[in-house]
């Protein structure tokens, strides 16, 4: 196999990971921590399965990890209602759209899968076995897993979903439904990590992700205690300001924005088709004044990339490379002013070409806003994929469930490019118990 694929480099697991799936034809569940590479390992398997000529679809729990993988949410694939499932009597509303994609299905990927519930996982197994017409797990299709079982976790929201998970799988995860034991699945762990180059700095957080806490994790991370103003100071303006809650960063945020001087820009989102702004990371409403500090929340060439944080300054005139006059925002960004273009949101769903034999992807609607957003605050969940080279975190308030600190944690590149607004203490580095002995079967042990 080749040392790089699509300009991307493969290690030794990232090629064990891929020889399983291709020529072994297992499936498998994909794991690691932050910046390892899970999400480059799903561009460049559909690669590969696209060359191969396999049939392939990419599924994921939440909207915006579906737009990340170019896939779609498997509520949204499926037809599923919105709550607890039960995998005996779901109705599957979409069976006749995509009863001829599932019958010729060759490999279903599932994205964030730490954030895929036991009676979701289980239903969709359900879901494929009754339109194939099988009894074998997944009806027969392989199956790839892709997450980290220490970062966000599956939402329950109330006690009536609590109860009816305990009772019917005992627990929320999806390795606790019986689709996961029965389907067999080889695990290959992602350990080269991408986004820190410090070794010191990736052992404490590999303690902290796994739910340790001795004594010179816990020197080492609150050593970066320190006030906002002085790690301003200290780092400059263009940090990420994380907190637990949407409440303090819609207060931090309206806060700032108001203290600046001068006009307000506004510019509501282009909305087209089925596309759902609650679904992408962009603004539905993006406000901004000149001297707002805003985050880039999109790729931009090679040298302007999601995380990136700078100062709004206005609204400018330019032509792109048709010769064609377009508007975009003036940021000031490490020590220059770059401007940022509108960009496109585009929403997909899978269609059988009757024709051709084969599965494609048809538009189902697009979103058109300028991608950046206030960034004096940040939300964990929203930060969940990205890096950061500077981040403020914000501890002081929130409740912080088992991965949610951790998540934020691995978001930044280096030990010394973060602060922390409070002590961190053993109860922001809890793991769920089951995730933690599942892992353990996993590898072996734990040490």
């Amino acid at each position: 196999m080749d040392n790089k694929i699509l300009n991307y480099e493969m290690n030794d697991a990232f090629k064990k990971a891929l020889h399983l799936v291709l020529d072994e034809h297992q499936n498998v569940f994909i794991t690691g921590s932050g910046g390892v590479g899970k999400s480059v390992f799903q561009e460049v398997l559909t690669h590969l399965l696209d060359k191969e000529g396999k049939s392939h679809i990419s599924l994921a729990p939440t909207g915006v990890a579906a737009l990340r993988i170019k896939g779609a949410t498997i509520h949204r694939f499926f037809g599923f209602p919105i709550g607890p499932l039960d995998p005996e009597s779901v109705k599957i509303k979409k069976w006749n759209e995509i009863e001829e994609i599932v019958r010729n299905l060759d490999v279903l990927i599932l994205d964030e899968v730490s954030m895929i519930r036991s009676d979701l996982f289980q239903t969709v197994s359900s879901a494929l076995r009754q339109i194939r017409g099988s009894r074998e797990p997944f009806g027969g299709v392989q199956v790839v897993l892709l997450g980290d079982l220490f970062q966000l976790g599956p939402i329950v929201t109330d006690k009536t979903e609590k109860d009816f998970l305990m009772y019917k799988f005992g627990g929320f995860n999806f390795f606790q439904s019986p689709a996961y034991r029965e389907a067999q699945f080889e695990f290959v762990e992602f350990e080269k990590c991408y986004r820190q180059q410090d070794q010191e700095f990736k052992d404490h957080l590999n303690k902290i992700r796994l739910g340790f806490f001795p004594d010179e994790t816990q020197e080492y991370m609150n050593s970066r205690i320190i006030s906002l103003d002085k790690y301003s100071e200290e780092v400059g303006h263009d940090y990420v300001y994380l907190v637990s809650n949407n409440k303090l960063r819609d207060q931090i945020n309206a806060e700032k924005l108001s203290s600046l001087p001068g006009p307000v820009f506004r510019n509501w989102a282009k909305i087209s088709g089925q596309a759902n702004i609650r679904e992408s990371m962009l603004e539905e409403e993006l406000i901004l004044k000149s001297g707002a500090t805003v985050m880039v929340l999109r790729n931009i060439g090679e040298d302007i990339v999601n995380g990136h944080v700078g100062i709004f300054e206005d609204v400018v005139e330019y032509r792109n490379d048709d010769g064609e006059e377009k508007e975009a925002l003036k940021i000031f960004l490490e020590g220059n002013d770059v401007l940022i273009p509108m960009v496109e949101d585009i929403f997909y769903e899978y269609t059988w070409n009757k024709e051709d034999k084969k599965i494609e992807q048809k538009e189902l609607g697009r979103i058109a806003q300028y991608p950046l957003t206030l960034s004096w605050a940040r939300t964990i969940h929203k930060s969940q994929s990205a890096t950061f080279p500077k981040v403020y975190l914000d501890l002081s308030e929130g409740f912080f469930p088992a991965g949610l600190v951790y998540t934020a944690l691995s978001r930044v590149v280096s030990h010394g490019n973060l602060g922390l607004s409070k002590p961190l203490s053993e109860r922001h580095v809890k793991v769920d118990d089951d995730i933690f002995h599942f892992y353990g079967k996993l590898i072996g042990e734990i040490e």
